[in-house]
């Protein structure tokens, strides 16, 4: 799942639902996940992964 989101270079629809499917995983992993690297839940940690793509 790291994976995924430090080599993901596109801006693709990160909702919890449509991540879940493409990696095989469950919601509430990625709940788990963005809690283990210091958010309060998976949207907060969305909302600040998305402000790391350039703006063009």
């Amino acid at each position: 799942m790291a994976d995924f989101f430090i080599h993901n270079t596109e801006k693709i629809n990160f909702l919890s639902k449509s991540i879940s499917k493409y990696l095989y995983t469950s919601e509430a992993t990625l709940t788990r996940f963005a809690q283990k690297c210091g958010f309060r839940g998976y949207r907060e940690f969305v909302y600040q992964y998305q402000e790391t793509f350039t703006k063009f």
